[in-house]
């Protein structure tokens, strides 16, 4: 494989563009945050700050793109992104659940939790609205009994490539759920309600198999969640990001992607480049080849 083949990569940077607003005090390809981001919320910059390493920062790039990644080197990785979105998917998952369960936990809260299981029969078309009409019912159903809806969902294919759904909810004690399809909330298929002893286990097991392949449906959500405080929802989100974005910042700096590439803190507007440079890739961004650039701005291989 040619990696100049399918892109002109010598300028294509996995985050290397500066946001708009954005003093670049550090070296190209290092993993040095640049301050002075133009970015929403506490602590923005205005561009007269240099670059310094958020807490923790390391003098090297931390190493991954923090996806799925097959054909790996040091200096290489092939990421193929129909196995990244189910990777992330999987991450995500376990993320809520083991955050909703540490919450409750901390409260002393008392209750079970429902395994529910949304099925589509053999006629009927999957549509993206379906399950979120299901969960406002679901929603409003619990909020009149004065409590909020906790719950994380999984989206899983059938041998026959038929979509499902998995979802835990957490219900607080003296409290059973109601069938869906019953009342009319879930009017595509059949649903079936257990009770789970082992909750992560019980969805890590079907986020596991939804890693297996299968082509999901066009615009699907393959997780979601609900009940999440604040904070959690932030630690989520830190999770999430790429392993060399969690090693410069922390739940508290609120990383998110910035505009043009890279990570921004919502809280400093510090600015985090990728440390990886795109080189390669498939026709239909199937896949994609990235190199890691060493904080001289050079390509590891061209330096090798």
């Amino acid at each position: 494989m040619n990696p100049s083949s399918s892109v002109n990569s010598s300028n294509i940077l996995m985050g290397q563009p500066h946001p708009a607003g954005c003093k670049a005090g550090a070296d190209a390809g290092s993993s040095r945050v640049v301050s002075g981001c133009d970015v929403s919320g506490p602590g923005r910059g205005d561009g007269s700050r240099t670059a310094t390493p958020v807490r923790g920062a390391k003098d090297s790039p931390a190493p991954g793109p923090g996806l799925v990644s097959t054909e790996t080197s040091d200096t290489r990785k092939r990421i193929h992104r129909h196995e990244a979105r189910l990777k992330r998917m999987k991450r995500s998952v376990l993320t809520s659940a083991r955050l909703l369960q540490e919450e409750l936990q901390r409260v002393g809260w008392i209750g079970r939790i429902a395994m529910l299981t949304l099925t589509y029969r053999p006629e009927a078309d999957w549509e993206a609205k379906q399950i979120t009409r299901c969960v406002k019912a679901l929603r409003v159903w619990m909020e009149r009994r004065g409590h909020p809806l906790r719950y994380v969902s999984v989206l899983e294919l059938t041998r026959a490539g038929k979509p499902h759904y998995h979802l835990l909810i957490w219900l607080p004690r003296g409290l059973s759920l109601p069938k869906p399809d019953k009342r009319g909330w879930w009017c595509h298929g059949w649903t079936r309600i257990e009770w789970a002893r082992n909750a992560l286990g019980y969805i890590a097991k079907y986020a596991s198999k939804g890693t297996s392949g299968g082509k999901f449906p066009k615009g699907a959500r393959l997780t979601n969640s609900g009940g999440l405080t604040r904070r959690s929802r932030f630690e989520r989100a830190w999770w999430l990001a790429p392993g060399w974005v969690r090693e410069q910042f922390t739940v508290e700096d609120r990383p998110v992607r910035a505009p043009g590439g890279g990570w921004v803190s919502r809280v400093t507007g510090d600015w985090l480049p990728s440390p990886w440079r795109l080189v390669d890739k498939a026709a239909d961004w199937s896949w994609m080849l990235f190199e890691k650039i060493d904080p001289a701005g050079e390509s590891c291989t061209e330096r090798g």
